[in-house]
């Protein structure tokens, strides 16, 4: 199968969070952080899409969103395909994220020519970590909406419908696939385009002998160079199989 780009979906693993370029911190200081413009390029080209795109010799297209929810996937992912004149020629990788996390559209969220992480968007993760661009009116309302409605069973609801949504949209569209773990998984779902559903890479990495010595993890729990590089050697097999088949 003709390959000519991969696109990307998913949480902050995807985005690249905490891939820094040293150039930016000796610049800016304090100031630099990884969403700014001026980080898109080394984050885009040191994430392990970037390298995957690199090794196969083809574009890439990254649209995680840090904190972003299984809803954020699909959205983004079927706005996406409004735009993409040929998915059948693009490999999808999507790393699902944690089943409880949820979004919310904002209507009146002013828009930055430069945004990555999607204004419009409200997720319960950046009302968890006191985002300030959140106000109190979005806030109360995010968190009431947890405490009434997050259970189990709605975790599992929202995990199996993600899922099942983007192994269709593989079918209907006939575009390569390959799901993978971000975090565990509230249930074992089993489809054809996750071929190992009870791996995570949060849980891999934490028990990496590697971590000892941080010599995989930035600070904040992301992956750093060295461990975006791996993640890429162990999604080669796999995203060769998802291409041949």
């Amino acid at each position: 199968m003709n390959i000519t780009k991969i696109v990307g979906f998913g949480d902050s693993w995807m985005y690249g969070d905490e891939l820094l370029d040293p150039d930016m911190v000796r610049l800016f200081k304090k100031r630099a952080h990884v969403s700014m413009t001026e980080n898109t390029v080394y984050r885009e080209q040191h994430c392990f899409l970037g390298l995957l795109g690199k090794h196969f010799g083809v574009k890439t297209e990254n649209h995680g969103i840090p904190g972003g929810s299984l809803q954020s996937a699909r959205w983004t992912y079927l706005e996406w395909l409004d735009k993409e004149p040929n998915p059948e020629q693009c490999l999808v990788l999507h790393f699902i994220t944690e089943a409880d996390r949820q979004s919310f559209y904002n209507p009146y969220a002013e828009i930055y020519p430069e945004n990555t992480t999607r204004d419009e968007f409200v997720h319960s993760t950046w009302v968890e970590t006191g985002v300030k661009s959140i106000t109190s009116d979005w806030s109360d309302m995010v968190k009431q909406y947890i405490v009434l409605t997050n259970c189990q069973h709605m975790r599992k609801l929202n995990y199996r419908e993600t899922v099942e949504f983007f192994d269709s949209q593989s079918v209907k569209h006939g575009f390569p696939l390959l799901q993978t773990h971000t975090m565990p998984a509230p249930d074992l779902w089993t489809v054809p385009s996750i071929p190992n559903p009870d791996f995570n890479w949060v849980t891999y990495f934490r028990d990496h002998p590697g971590n000892q010595k941080r010599e995989l993890i930035k600070s904040g729990g992301h992956p750093n160079e060295n461990g975006h590089v791996l993640i890429k050697e162990l999604l080669l097999p796999e995203i060769e199989h998802a291409i041949l088949t």
